[in-house]
């Protein structure tokens, strides 16, 4: 489907949590991933209780994705950064903390998670291609046979990257390796794209209709 900016931001965010003040308001009622993320998200994934969720890319906020989520499902949270905020993981509410190198072969985790959100990785992080590579070969591994991966591309941000800018061979790359089950583009006020979010899976199934 596609979304326009103002779709985003005139969602309702006023339904976000009582408990979200100040700064975490803000940054949820005025960032449209986020708002996708809150609002669309949760609606096209089965986070159904006892699921293992595997969200990847640690930061502060990460706190509060498990009740938008499913309180009920088993999050993990992979940091793929050097330890330079060691602290972070004192302050999330996730049931396992990982700290990982995807961009590197890796044979933990196979086969172990139903559901694996990998939000703005690939083109926030200066990536070579063949990183990138490694990393979807991971993604592909670590997923169970019947589950699910979201990958969101922030294109905009991807084309100003050195080492790998090009998101449209980015998503050959995903395709190459998974069964792209719906895709979302979000256009910002200038008609320009600015993200696309991929679902996918290891399975070979006809694409779902989704009326959202």
């Amino acid at each position: 489907m596609n979304f326009s900016f103002d779709d985003m931001l005139g969602m309702k965010t006023k339904s976000l949590p009582k408990t979200w003040n100040g700064d975490v308001r803000n940054f949820w009622s005025t960032h449209s991933d986020r708002l996708y993320q809150f609002y669309v998200l949760p609606k096209i994934v089965p986070f159904g209780a006892g699921k293992k969720v595997l969200e990847i890319g640690a930061e502060y906020y990460s706190r509060y994705i498990k009740p938008i989520y499913n309180s009920s499902c088993s999050l993990s949270l992979l940091d793929i950064k050097p330890y330079s905020h060691p602290d972070i993981k004192n302050v999330l509410n996730v049931d396992r903390f990982i700290h990982l190198d995807m961009t590197v072969a890796i044979a933990d985790y196979a086969e172990e998670f139903d559901i694996i959100i990998s939000f703005g990785v690939l083109s926030h992080y200066n990536f070579s291609e063949l990183q990138c590579e490694l990393y979807l070969d991971n993604l592909l591994q670590m997923l169970k046979p019947c589950g699910m991966c979201a990958i969101k591309i922030d294109v905009q941000i991807m084309e100003k990257l050195e080492k790998f800018s090009n998101w449209e061979k980015l998503l050959l790359m995903i395709k190459e390796r998974f069964s792209i089950q719906a895709s979302d583009t979000l256009y910002d006020s200038m008609g320009l794209k600015q993200f696309i979010i991929t679902y996918c899976s290891k399975e070979k199934t006809d694409v779902v209709d989704r009326n959202i």
